[in-house]
């Protein structure tokens, strides 16, 4: 189910020596002990290029996912973010298209969201792999089936699995359960 398929959505950006690296920041990004971490700030402070330093000094396997309007929706945001996923950790094995016959509801949702995470903890624990489940834009996901999968997979995975989202609006409304039980942390625009 392939259709229109950007594969530049899935690259994490290249970085040019004229941007600043900031130590302290990408080593809070380091922080294993958030499951979530929320980079939440408007356009032009630098979310996407933390992240990109981020992801090219860590050990941790990063599956970048740079979303946009055209990824509201589910069966849309499963083909990228499985792509992400597949071209950071080898072995990866969840097929989002098994799914499409099935009716679109919540137990298919929860379904295909606990077969994610069971092909993910099978490839990470295996490997002894980190991974990070990186999401840049997330402002324009509104869909709310993306965010109750999302809120599925951090429920589920184990600690090896973990999500950083950049958004220039709003936090995601899954994450405010993650911030109040101290499992997730937050970078402002006034840190970056």
């Amino acid at each position: 189910m392939k259709r229109n398929f950007v594969e530049s959505k899935i690259q994490k950006p290249s970085i040019s020596s004229n941007f600043i690296y900031r130590r302290r920041l990408v080593e809070r990004l380091k922080n294993r002990d958030k499951k979530l971490l929320v980079l939440h700030a408007t356009v032009g402070y630098g979310k996407t290029i933390l992240l990109a330093h981020y992801a090219e000094e860590t050990e941790e396997s990063c599956a970048w996912y740079h979303l946009s309007d055209t990824d509201n929706d589910i069966a849309v945001f499963l083909q990228y973010i499985s792509a992400a996923i597949k071209r950071s950790v080898a072995g990866f094995g969840f097929d989002s298209d098994a799914y499409a016959p099935l009716p679109q509801c919540r137990e298919t949702l929860e379904g295909m969201a606990y077969d994610f995470v069971v092909h993910l903890t099978e490839v990470t624990r295996g490997s002894r792999q980190r991974a990070v489940i990186i999401l840049d834009d997330f402002q324009t996901i509104i869909n709310e089936e993306i965010h109750y999968f999302l809120q599925m997979i951090l429920d589920n995975s184990p600690p090896e699995i973990r999500m950083l989202i950049a958004t220039k609006g709003g936090l995601p409304p899954f994450s405010m359960r993650y911030f109040v039980e101290g499992r997730a942390e937050i970078i402002a625009q006034s840190e970056l």
